[in-house]
C-alpha cells in the first residue's frame, strides 16, 4: 500500500476514495460464497468506495448492507456510490430457484443475469448446474406455472451509509447489529489492532462472521489474530485463489489500466474468516 495515500491530515487521506486490490478480491469472495449472506444484515468496515459492500448488496440476497468509513469526504463519496447503485425496492426481483442468488457475475455472463426456465419462463437460475439440480423438484411445478404463473416476488433490501470512528464506541450503533462484517486491508499498523478488534466484537452478533482480506505484506496481521483469539473468536485462513485476482475491467485499455492501478495483485493475499462465539 502506498503510504503517501494516507497524507498528513484527514483532508489529504485518499485511501477511502481509491479502489484497492484487496477490495476486488473481497468482492469476488462475496460472490463465490453468496449463500452466506442470504437474509443477513451486513456491514462493511473501512468501506472506502464501497466496492465490496455494493457487490454484497447487488449480487447476494443480503437483507441489508451498511457501508461505513470515517472521513467526511469518504462518507460523502459512499453516499454518492450508494445512490448510483441502490435498487428500486418496489421492483420485483427473481432469485435463483435453487440457491436464492439474485445475480451471478461470470466471465461469460458479465451482466449477472439469471437464466429463465425455457418451459414456464418463470423459474430463474444463476447457473446451468442449479437448473439441473432443481429440475426434479421443479418439474411438476413447471407444468402448473405454464398454465397459471405465480405472482412475482419482491425482494426488499436496503443499502445505507454510516460514519463510524473505531476509536469511539458511541458511533458504532446497536451492539450485535450485524450477522456478517466484511473488510479489506483494514490492518496496516499495530495501533489499529485493538480498536479494530473492539469494533468487530461490538457490532457482530453471536456466531456472526467477520470476513477480512489482506496482503501478507501488511503489518500486524499476527497481532490482530491474537487480539481476536483473546476475544474468543476462531479463525480460518486460506490463500486467495488466482481466480479471485483476475482483471475485472473491460474495454480497450483494460489490461494496461489493471496493471497500472492494481499492481499489488502480485502480492500473496489471504482470506480470513473470524467467527464470534
Amino acid at each position: 500500500m502506498d503510504k503517501s495515500a494516507f497524507g498528513t491530515t484527514a483532508e489529504e487521506d485518499i485511501t477511502g476514495v481509491s479502489i484497492w486490490s484487496a477490495s476486488l478480491i473481497l468482492s469476488r469472495w462475496v460472490l463465490a460464497d453468496g449463500a452466506l449472506f442470504a437474509g443477513k444484515s451486513v456491514c462493511e468496515l473501512g468501506a472506502g468506495c464501497g466496492v465490496s459492500g455494493v457487490a454484497t448488496y447487488l449480487y447476494t440476497d443480503a437483507a441489508s448492507v451498511v457501508l461505513t468509513d470515517l472521513y467526511q469526504h469518504t462518507v460523502d463519496n459512499l453516499h454518492y456510490n450508494a445512490t448510483l447503485n441502490r435498487l428500486d425496492e418496489s421492483a420485483a426481483v427473481r432469485g435463483c430457484h435453487e440457491c436464492g442468488t439474485l445475480q451471478r457475475f461470470t466471465t461469460d455472463n458479465p451482466d449477472g443475469k439469471l437464466l429463465l426456465c425455457g418451459r414456464c419462463r418463470h423459474a430463474a437460475y444463476c447457473s446451468r448446474d442449479c437448473q439441473k439440480a432443481a429440475w426434479k423438484g421443479h418439474k411438476g411445478q413447471c407444468k402448473q406455472w405454464q398454465v397459471s404463473p405465480p405472482a412475482s416476488t419482491t425482494h426488499k433490501k436496503t443499502l445505507d451509509v454510516k460514519a463510524v470512528d473505531w476509536a469511539k464506541p458511541n458511533t458504532y450503533g446497536p451492539s450485535g447489529a450485524f450477522d456478517v462484517v466484511i473488510g479489506s486491508d483494514l490492518v496496516y499498523h499495530k495501533d489499529i489492532v485493538p480498536i479494530l478488534a473492539q469494533v468487530v466484537d461490538a457490532i457482530l452478533a453471536p456466531r456472526g462472521k467477520f470476513l477480512h482480506v489482506a496482503s501478507t505484506q501488511r503489518d500486524s496481521l499476527v497481532e490482530f489474530k491474537e487480539a481476536m483469539d483473546a476475544r474468543g473468536f476462531t479463525c480460518h485462513a486460506q490463500v486467495v485463489p488466482d481466480a479471485f485476482k483476475v482483471n475485472p475491467l473491460v474495454g480497450t485499455n483494460a489490461t494496461n489500466l489493471f496493471d497500472l492501478h492494481f499492481n499489488e495483485m502480485e502480492d500473496t493475499y489471504c482470506m480470513y474468516t473470524f467467527t464470534k462465539p
